[in-house]
Formats: structure tokens, sequence, C-alpha cells
């Protein structure tokens, strides 16, 4: 039997209250803390581990319950029946990208020099993420192109259909450049120097002119997109005010590659939002292998399950070997290649429209 109305409303409603209280505690701790101790709510420190902080660890974690709680009710209770299976390439894939994670961790607490070693400018990691991205951004462009042979059929349809993904396909090509500082080290040219004196590592792209601001807002908002969206997709697929942009809804095979960037937290761990993110995309694994193993998908509860296996004693290594790191921001670097194999992985599925689909209406 379909869902009354007020059922629908009140699923809304639950979710609404769960993302609001996610987002007003996270401000007010924030504001809190500027206010009292002069903590800047985007800064870059090593980890503390004072009492408050434990405190302050497990209101981030309630919170990050709450939200992941309402929103996993779809995937635990009603649509286990209508939730197309991973593939064995996707399955492959993710614990491929889990066996990378692994090893990234491994080589920090092994040999933190050469964990610096990956990190540095203009080095392997920093090359593939850009180059994940930038390809990511071909096949969106490409789509676009594709799309854009069809006659649209209102605005609506020229909304979904072309300005969203031109928009996103621009924001992947300045992620991309950006990365890479527009090519600066490949054609050899210098920084003006209104952007040098500005930028705190004195390059040709705009992302360090306030690097601990833009950082946190990048980190953060892929981890919404790539991690908790997934999460979120079954109860937002047949929301009218959300069913609209549902093809800008990554799928959990896209979650599965993202999650690992979560575990690079080192010099972030201390802001709140980093924190509730960790805490979710643990939680949103955990949904996931909860709801395969319901279907009866072994080797996809398996996969998900070892995800937040990776996530829970991965963020705990981080944090013991964090002090190791040679450079602070080192981890973000990782950060970064789990961040862009989720974008480059939404971007193809985006393309070639194969990504499993979240739930169909509900069956009577």
């Amino acid at each position: 039997m379909l869902d009354t109305k007020p059922d629908a409303t009140s699923k809304h409603m639950a979710i609404l209250v769960a993302a609001s209280a996610a987002l007003i505690g996270m401000g007010a701790i924030s504001i809190c803390e500027m206010s009292a101790f002069g903590w800047h709510p985007a800064r870059e420190e090593p980890a503390d581990f004072s009492a408050y902080h434990f405190a302050r660890m497990l209101f981030s974690m309630l919170l990050s319950a709450f939200l992941a709680a309402v929103l996993a009710r779809p995937w635990l209770h009603r649509v286990a029946d209508d939730v197309t299976a991973l593939d064995p390439t996707e399955i492959r894939n993710g614990t491929l990208t889990a066996a990378v994670a692994a090893i990234s961790v491994a080589i920090l607490a092994w040999n933190p020099p050469l964990f610096h070693w990956f990190a540095r400018e203009d080095n392997i990691l920093e090359w593939v993420s850009a180059l994940f991205v930038l390809v990511g951004a071909a096949f969106l462009a490409l789509a676009v192109l594709r799309r854009a042979r069809k006659p649209f059929d209102g605005f609506g349809a020229i909304l979904v259909g072309l300005l969203i993904p031109v928009g996103f396909a621009g924001l992947y090509f300045l992620i991309g450049m950006e990365e890479i500082s527009w090519g600066q080290r490949i054609f050899g040219f210098e920084t003006p120097d209104g952007i040098a004196a500005r930028n705190w590592q004195s390059e040709f792209n705009f992302h360090n002119i306030h690097t601990d601001i833009s950082e946190l807002a990048y980190y953060f908002g892929t981890g919404l997109f790539l991690i908790v969206l997934p999460l979120a997709r079954p109860a937002l697929r047949h929301w009218k005010i959300a069913s609209t942009f549902s093809d800008f809804f990554p799928n959990r095979a896209v979650a599965a590659l993202s999650a690992p960037m979560v575990i690079f937290s080192y010099g972030h761990w201390s802001l709140v939002p980093i924190q509730m993110l960790t805490f979710t995309a643990l939680f949103a694994m955990l949904t996931f292998a909860l709801s395969a193993r319901r279907r009866g998908e072994r080797a996809e509860a398996m996969l998900f399950a070892g995800i937040a296996v990776l996530i829970a004693v991965g963020q705990i290594l981080v944090l013991y070997f964090g002090p190791h790191m040679l450079d602070l921001p080192d981890a973000t670097e990782f950060r970064e290649l789990f961040i862009s194999i989720g974008l480059f992985a939404f971007a193809a599925y985006y393309y070639f429209g194969t990504a499993p689909d979240g739930p169909t209406p509900e069956r009577a």
C-alpha cells in the first residue's frame, strides 16, 4: 500500500528536523568556540584530545546518528526489494579504492617521509586528483552536448538537461585547474603580484587566498554531495521539491568510492563539520551494508561493512600517527584523491547512465 500524504509529510518533516538540528548544532558550536576561545571555524591544526574535545566529539556523533537514522529508514524498512544490486565491477572498484586507502594509512604509520613524498606539491597525488576531475568535466560536457541535440520541453527541461550539467562541468573544470594552479608549473609563468601578495603559497590559484575557508567548504561540500546525498537518495527521490533534481543524486556506488576521504582528517579533526561528516559516513556505510544483507547481497554487504571498519580504524590510526606527519596538510592531499575519484565516478555514471537505481516507487 502506498504511503498516505500525512505519512509522507511526517517523513519529510523528520528529514528537515534532523538536517536542521545538524546545521544548527554545527553553527552553534562554531560560534561559541569563536566567541569563547577565539578559535576560527575553518582552522587547520593538530587534533586535540582534551576532555572538552571528547565531549564535543560525542555531541557530533549523536547529531550525526540522529541524521543518519532518519535517512536510513527507507533503506532498512521499505526499499529492500527495490534496490538494484551493485554489479561485480562496482564491488571490485570499491574494494580496490578501499585497499588504496588502507595502504595510504599504513604508509603514514610505517614511513611518514614516504607519506609526505606522495603529498608534496606537484607530485603524483596532485596530478592524479586533477586528472580525475578534469576527465569528469569532459564526461559532463559530452553529456551536455549529447542532450543538447534533443528538443527541450520547457524551462524545467532546460534547467535539468542543460544548465545544471553545464554548471557541474564548469565547477569540475575549476576544481581541476585550481588543483594544478592553472598549469603554472607546466607553462612556467609567474604569479601576478596582486595574487602573489594574497596567496598563502604565492601560486596562481584562488583557493589558497583563504586556504582554510576554501578547504573546509570543499571538503564538507563534497562530503555532503558524495556520501550523505546517496544515503538520503531514497528519502528525497519521491519528495516533489527534490525529485526534479534526482538525476544529480549520486548513488551508493559513488559513496563507496568516496567514503575513504573522511579518514584523512587529522588537520581538520577539531572542526565540527568534519567530525560530523566522518560519523555520518560511517553510519551510511553501515546502513548500506545492512540493506545489502537484507537483500541477500553478500558481496555488497561485505564491501560496505569493510569500508565502515576502514573508516573507524583508519580514522583512529590517522589521529594517532598524525603528529608524525612531516607537514600538517599532508593528509589533505590523500583526502583530495578520494574526493576526485568520487567526483569522477559521479560524472561517469551521469554520462553513461549506468548508475544502480535507488528505490523505485513503493510497491503495493
